[in-house]
């Protein structure tokens, strides 16, 4: 298409964020192939995310397997890969933002975006379903492939979700403030600190 060359000759013209009204009239289109390469071309680490990019790619991968999902299937069975696919890139749309599945769900009302829009906010949340539940609704058993992964896993979220952090990083945080601390104590109450190390040596170390 001579847009998708246009914005190959001229990149900049990304910084104005042509490549989401792109995806918005390509999906309007039903032209998935050409959705697939502006998603190719812009779904990339080293580029700002945004809702429409997030969840666009899991509606392509939605795609792939929403006409014939069901969870009770897939319980008994287990997901084929093309459904963890599509289970793990709508997990990755989620996390980006986390307030779209209620917009996309009609579980909250939509109403015109606002001016200013927050990435990963309820107002982009807002802005994305109010343009773009139109094209998830086109596509047979996207929205219920949604619900089940978005309630399975993400139901509560009212903020971006944070994962655990392992074990030896809140160890080494909490070591860390304890010595920031005793360092701070010491600077300020020198013969105080002196008494209390020399009482923790005697109890670690008890003359016998």
């Amino acid at each position: 298409m001579r847009l998708l060359n246009l914005m190959k000759e001229f990149p900049l013209l990304s910084m104005f964020n042509i490549h989401e009204n792109l995806l918005e009239a390509l999906l309007e289109l039903q032209a998935y192939a050409d959705v697939q390469a502006v998603l190719a071309k812009y779904d990339d680490i080293s580029l700002p995310k945004s809702a429409t990019i997030c969840y666009t790619a899991a509606l392509l991968k939605a795609r792939a397997v929403s006409d014939k999902f069901s969870p009770e299937a897939a319980s008994r069975r287990g997901l084929s890969t093309a459904e963890m696919n599509a289970v793990e890139a709508i997990h990755r749309a989620v996390e980006f933002n986390p307030h779209v599945p209620k917009y996309l769900l009609e579980m909250k009302s939509l109403i015109l975006p606002p001016e200013h829009i927050l990435k990963r906010g309820d107002s982009e949340a807002i802005a994305y379903a109010f343009f773009h539940l139109q094209h998830w609704k086109r596509v047979e058993g996207a929205l219920n492939l949604l619900h089940c992964t978005w309630e399975g896993t993400f139901h509560e979220v009212s903020v971006y979700p944070k994962k655990e952090l392992p074990f030896f990083i809140l160890f080494t945080a909490g070591l860390c403030s304890f010595t920031a601390m005793l360092a701070l104590l010491t600077h300020q109450f020198p013969e105080l600190m002196g008494v209390f190390a020399k009482a923790v040596s005697i109890m670690s170390f008890p003359h016998f």
